[in-house]
Parts: structure tokens; sequence; C-alpha cells
């Protein structure tokens, strides 16, 4: 591929118009020096100015803000792919994230051009940097609501058909008891052995009926009644529920919320149920683990009209394997063993998509788990 600035446009015009393109665009050399590093290179978390650009290595232009990213790309693996495009003349395009300190995570495509001298020898190399987030984002968010579709119909229609013999069985069950506790049973040991069998039926019925009403939560399109919601306030009431609760022995639980969080339209006892459920995840999965942390986070997502509300809940734990990974909002679906439904996440995801947003998870095994609610400002 060869390039040519022609002889009739003027080289400010040219260096103008790579400036007005709708992406990050640079040009190094051979030893990888800064040779060109248009205006939208200034620009969100990775931006560097370009009088900061033209003229030093790559590895110092990118250096400024390495200290940001929380997972960089190694620059042996970048340097070795422009030796690739100088010394084949190839294109490589990939597609990357990076994990910004923050908690937030951003998608581009990269692309490394070569640029051919007169001699037909591959002088220097163009770079396209393409913020990809929003469109990988609007990708799994529609993926997720197709799956979601036909679930919610069968969950709907399942739990209504089984309240009802649900609601009869408690009812026989919770008469039962009552005349075993007035004295219908004559023999003293029968008696006790009844109102144990009994209270021990009630309490599955009770819970099936539990399980029953999530699917009905699951099913349902409505989000509730909206109005104006402090996040930073809901979430830290949350934790601090959990934290002062029997149920866990979570040794560290750090807060930073911060102050530029903005209050949004969202369904209060909806949201709340939404925290909840991914922060009981979390202290479960670090409950009575040494060293075991969990850090809560909120932010502002996004640039301009697009931001969003962020909310990021991150253990230690044990984390999860891909396949399971995969499979977490799926309903029915635990790692947690037979005690639970297996509908909290599903019931969130729910929420949280009803409220135009979406839930984000990083997890590896052995290393712990992070999720992220982003929600409309």
């Amino acid at each position: 591929m060869t390039v040519k600035i022609p002889t009739a446009l003027d080289p400010e015009l040219f260096a103008t118009a790579l400036d007005t393109l709708p992406f990050k665009y640079y040009i190094v050399d051979k030893d990888l020096n800064v040779l060109f590093w248009n205006r939208k290179g200034e620009e969100g978390p990775y931006g560097v100015r370009q009088e900061d650009a033209v003229g030093k290595h790559l590895e110092a232009v990118l250096a400024i803000n390495r200290a940001h990213v929380s997972s960089p790309k190694p620059i042996p693996e970048m340097e070795a792919e422009f030796r690739e495009v100088f010394e084949k003349g190839s294109i490589i395009s990939s597609e990357e994230s990076s994990v910004l300190k923050s908690g937030e995570k951003r998608y581009y495509r990269i692309t490394k051009t070569p640029l051919r001298g007169e001699d037909g020898d591959v002088a220097h190399t163009a770079v396209i940097i393409e913020d990809i987030t929003d469109q990988r984002r609007l990708e799994s968010m529609l993926i997720a609501k197709e799956k979601l579709f036909a679930l919610e119909d069968l969950a709907s229609g399942i739990a209504h058909q089984i309240n009802n013999p649900l609601s009869t069985m408690m009812l026989c069950s919770e008469s039962m008891l009552n005349e075993v506790r007035k004295g219908a049973v004559c023999d003293p040991e029968a008696a006790l052995r009844f109102e144990h069998y009994l209270e021990m039926t009630c309490k599955q019925i009770s819970r099936c009926k539990q399980v029953s009403n999530m699917l009905v939560d699951f099913g349902s399109n409505e989000a509730g009644k909206k109005g104006r919601t402090d996040v930073n306030k809901l979430l830290g009431e949350a934790v601090s529920l959990l934290k002062s609760s029997k149920r866990f022995s979570v040794p560290s639980v750090e807060k930073e919320l911060s102050a530029d969080i903005r209050t949004i339209t969202a369904s209060e006892p909806h949201l709340r149920q939404v925290f909840l459920s991914i922060l009981v995840n979390a202290f479960e999965a670090v409950d009575g683990k040494a060293g075991g942390a969990i850090r809560v986070s909120t932010f502002m997502s996004g640039e301009g009209q697009k931001k969003e509300v962020a909310v990021a809940v991150q253990d230690n734990g044990s984390g999860m394997e891909r396949e399971k990974l995969r499979r977490i909002f799926t309903p029915f679906f635990t790692a947690k063993g037979g005690s639970h439904a297996g509908l909290g996440l599903s019931v969130a995801h729910q929420i949280v998509s009803g409220h135009g947003g979406r839930i984000e998870v990083e997890s590896e095994a052995g290393k712990g788990s992070t999720f992220t609610v982003l929600l409309p400002s």
C-alpha cells in the first residue's frame, strides 16, 4: 500500500484533514518515533496533546497515561506488531480492551497500516484507534435481551401455574399443624413428630413461593415506579446492612463513592434489590476467607451526553471459570449449591435492562470477580 500526499495539496491542509478524522490517528517511523498525532488523539482517558507526542518515542508517549490503566498492553508485544508491519508490510488489525483504574472497561479496534516510500519499502506505519465501546456494549445488550425474552415468558407462565397449588398446599399444611397443636394427635411423641414434619413442610412450601414470586418479578416488564434516586446513598445503605449481618464474616469492605455521581431516575426498591443481589454474591465469595476483601466504588463512565453512572463491586474471592461466567444471568443457574434458587442475578439483570442499563462482569478463577452496573444518567 502506497500513501503519497498529492503535489497539489498543501501539507498543512492535509494535516488539518487528518486532524478532523473521527478516530485517533498517528504515524511512527521505523524507530517508533511519533511523526504525526492528530487532535482526536488528545481526547478521552488516554489522550495526549500533540505537542507532547510529536517528536517523542512512542513508548514515552504511551507512558504518559499508562498509570491510569490497570491492565496495559505490554510494550514488547506492541513492538513485535510494529516489526511485523515494517518487515512484512502486513496490515495488523485487532480488537483490544483496557480497564481504567476507576474500573471502567473500554474497547478499541486498532489497525496498523504500512506506509511505503518511493522505493517501495515500508518507511512508516500509520495507526488508527477507534473506540468501539458503545458498539460492543450495545451488541452485548441485544444478545442478552434476545435470550431473556423467551425466558421471561416461560418464567412468568411457570410462576402463575404453580402459585395456586402452592397456596392450597400451604393452607392445608397450616390447618393440620394447628390441629396437631390443639391436641388432635393423642400420642405426645407422635404429636411432636407430626408438628416437626408439618413445620418443615410449611417452610419448604414458603421457599417454593419465594422462588415463584421471584419468577413473577423476572417475567415482569415493569421497572416499578421511578423517581430521582441517590445511588451513593442506596449503595451505602446496602453495604451497611450486609456488614451488620451476622450471616457474613468479611474482613475488609472498602467504599469509594464518587461525589460527582448524579441522582438518576430509577425505581429505588428495585435498584436496592439489584445492589443487594450483587453485594450478597461478593460477601459470600469472601466469607470467612483470610485476607478476604471487597471494594465498592461509584464513578461516571463514558463521555459527553453518553455518560453513565457506574457502580462496581469487586471481590478477591474464588472467582469463576469462563463457562460459569457465561451462564451467571441464566435463571436457576447457581454455583453456590442446592440452597440457592439461582434467580438473584437473573432478576437483577432484568431490572437493570428495564432501566436502560446493563451489568458487566469480569472474573477469573482463583482471583475474584468484578460486577459493574451501568445506568443512564
